[in-house]
């Protein structure tokens, strides 16, 4: 279960926004200028990763500063998938194409 302390980030509509989840409340969105509308996001430690349209985006999870962005270069421009090794894959969520879960893969699996 979640620290309740801690927001609930969300990855949608060309941004990135972390949501209280004590109250609902937005606590910051920050805008990916070369996002799709699927943001894939990934949050370890400090930074929330947010991956969309061939680029790939590091943002201070205090405060939605971008960090840095990599354009992928070559890879295309289509929705990206996130994993790190090492770490549990609950805050990992399998998302189909049109932006619906996916049913047939469960979380952490790999």
């Amino acid at each position: 279960m979640p620290n309740p302390a801690e927001p609930l980030y969300i990855g949608t509509n060309h941004h990135v926004a972390a949501i209280d989840t004590a109250n609902g409340s937005e606590l910051w969105r920050t805008k990916l200028p070369e996002a799709l509308s699927i943001v894939s996001i990934l949050v370890r430690g400090e930074v929330v990763f947010a991956g969309t349209g061939g680029h790939l985006y590091a943002l201070d999870r205090f405060s939605g500063r971008v960090l840095w962005h990599n354009p992928l270069k070559g890879l295309g421009h289509m929705p990206i998938t996130l994993a790190m090794i090492g770490e549990p894959a609950t805050d990992i969520a399998a998302m189909g194409v049109d932006g619906t879960s996916d049913p047939d893969t469960p979380y952490g699996s790999g």
